[in-house]
């Protein structure tokens, strides 16, 4: 299965901490909600049941430009939104996954999903 999305920020981009009282609060910085709804909309299949058994997942990242990045650092977001769509039950059943910077898309920055499972 192949699934495209936005180029998933980085995950210190992602969420913000501020404290409150004697204890740290973490949320999903302004940023990180609009990635996160535009993502969930473009991974979205009606109809689609989630899947249950153990996966594999490859994700190439085709950056807007070749500025300096680590790539694993976008996972997170990408592997959270297809669990929020439902495309599988929980990423727990990942077992493994490789990450790719495959490209410069400029017109096009995007991470492509695939997905196997794994018998």
């Amino acid at each position: 299965m192949k699934i495209t999305m936005p180029i998933p920020p980085s995950v210190n981009s992602l969420y913000r901490a501020f404290r409150q009282g004697r204890s740290v609060r973490t949320i999903m910085s302004k940023e990180g909600r609009a990635w996160y709804a535009a993502a969930i909309e473009s991974v979205k299949i009606p109809g689609h049941l989630p899947l249950s058994g153990r996966l594999s997942v490859a994700i190439d990242l085709f950056f807007p430009t070749a500025r300096r990045c680590d790539i694993d650092n976008r996972t997170k977001g990408a592997l959270d939104v297809l669990t929020k769509a439902r495309i599988w039950e929980d990423d727990s059943q990942i077992d493994a996954i490789l990450v790719t910077r495959t490209g410069i898309d400029r017109d096009n920055p995007r991470a492509e999903v695939y997905i196997t499972e794994i018998a």
